[in-house]
């Protein structure tokens, strides 16, 4: 099986204030058109919204260890 390399926003990209609690800080993804498979990996004591076109989800807050569990 195939898959296409990875698309990573990277912590340079993020604009906004990152590590403050509660604080807004966004990044975009330039994605082309199609489907697509999204992880997130984040710790915050806040939750955390997802927008995208015609998505909008909420993460719960996570205060979890990084990485595979």
């Amino acid at each position: 099986m195939i898959r296409p390399a990875p698309v990573i926003g990277e912590r340079p990209w993020w604009r906004g204030l990152v590590g403050d609690a509660g604080k807004p800080a966004h990044q975009y993804l330039y994605l082309r058109p199609g489907r697509w498979n999204v992880s997130l990996q984040y710790d915050s004591s806040t939750g955390v919204a997802v927008h995208a076109p015609r998505l909008r989800a909420g993460l719960p807050p996570s205060l979890e260890p990084l990485g595979p569990g």
